[in-house]
């Protein structure tokens, strides 16, 4: 999402920030679940600033973990290809008993650097792996998040539209409070009513109204 013209990120209130409605609606016509996280707090940004630094904090919001982690071993690379070992020779004077007094450690300080370099670059990886199953699961809770607050808004506004729809039948204002108190009541019931075309409206609150429904 932040990769796209229109968005951005408000360090301030710790949110997707959008340039306009228009680009909001446009976006949520190609996602329609993601309606619901305009506005949305990520607490998680804090944490993400103490793993990766600002910068990179920001990155995971569009690239994930494991492009940061490639960054990471790439930058690794570049920085032992840039750098120089100072070797140190090894001592080979003679004792008094004419064996050498220092044996060459080249070849176990060699495997012992190899070791080190397959503990780093394993390290990263499991790294990279846990935080994709916690990305992975972050994301998939806030989907569902989204997608239940868009549920329950889309259900609030039907809610106020039950009177504008009750006060169009010809009843009486105490019957219409009534029927208005017995539809919000339920969901499936908000549902029910705004299936009925206009002229099966009248007769459904009647019987709703008589207890026949």
């Amino acid at each position: 999402m932040l990769r796209l013209s229109g968005f951005g990120w408000d360090d301030s209130e710790k949110m997707i920030w959008v340039d306009s409605d228009q680009v909001w609606k446009n976006y949520v016509k190609r996602e329609p679940d993601a309606k619901g996280i305009r506005n949305v707090l990520f607490l998680y940004y804090e944490d993400w600033v103490i793993l990766f630094g600002k910068d990179r904090a920001t990155r995971v919001l569009a690239e994930g973990p494991i492009d940061i982690v490639d960054t990471l071993e790439k930058e690794d690379q570049t920085t032992e290809e840039c750098y120089t070992p100072i070797v140190d020779l090894p001592d080979c004077s003679l004792s008094a008993s004419g064996t050498p007094c220092n044996q060459c450690g080249s070849g176990t300080t060699s495997k012992k650097k190899a070791r080190e370099t397959e503990g780093i670059a394993k390290g990263l990886v499991d790294m990279a792996v846990e935080f994709g199953s916690f990305f992975k699961k972050t994301n998939t809770t806030m989907e569902e998040i989204a997608h239940r607050i868009g549920y329950a808004h889309d259900l609030s506004q039907a809610r106020k539209l039950v009177n504008g729809e009750l006060v169009k039948l010809p009843l009486n204002t105490n019957d219409r409070l009534r029927a208005a108190a017995l539809i919000v009541k339920d969901v499936e019931m908000v549902d029910l009513f705004f299936s009925f075309p206009e002229e099966e409206k009248m007769e459904w609150v009647c019987l709703l109204l008589v207890g026949c429904v």
